[in-house]
């Protein structure tokens, strides 16, 4: 950047059209390329777009089992 400054300083960039900057849009943001979200297969938001990272998250199986299927008769005896 430092190099090409002084080529640069007084340079008139044209505006875009608003055509011009959907495309731009289609093509480098994440929220308007095509294939970089999916619908939500199941819970609360289930039918809802989202970026395919954040639907992997929310569908996959959790790596801690519920407190309820951990504590077994004998623990819970034992708490009263």
């Amino acid at each position: 950047m430092e190099k090409t400054r002084p080529e640069r300083i007084g340079e008139d960039l044209p505006l875009m059209s608003a055509d011009d900057k959907q495309n731009v849009l289609r093509e480098w943001h994440p929220d308007f390329k095509e294939g970089t979200k999916r619908v939500l297969s199941f819970g609360p938001s289930k039918g809802q777009f989202m970026p395919h990272e954040v639907a992997d998250i929310l569908e996959a199986h959790p790596l801690i089992k519920r407190a309820t299927s951990i504590l077994t008769t004998s623990t819970t005896m034992s708490m009263y």
